[in-house]
């Protein structure tokens, strides 16, 4: 997974996200504390993907992804990821 671009306005943060064969744009919020949550719409947008995480010492981002459907319901998939800075 590759987060470039990213682009933080205060709490909210954007950029281009590239995984699973994907590259789509992603928009979410970060907070003080570390706290990062993003969205990235899949398939034609009929799906999203769902990023929580924190952000922790040194840079790297970790945490927890689940997929919606269309109608925001929980399709089942879900897993682990981590981001790392690369130069």
């Amino acid at each position: 997974m590759h987060l470039t671009s990213v682009q933080q306005n205060q709490g909210n943060i954007s950029g281009s996200f590239t995984a699973l064969g994907l590259a789509d744009p992603f928009k979410g919020t970060i907070t003080l504390s570390g706290s990062i949550h993003f969205t990235v719409k899949i398939y034609n947008g009929t799906s999203t993907l769902v990023f929580e995480g924190a952000i922790k010492i040194g840079g790297d981002i970790a945490g927890s992804f689940t997929v919606l459907n269309q109608n925001g319901q929980r399709t089942g998939e879900s897993g682990l990821w981590n981001v790392a800075i690369s130069s």
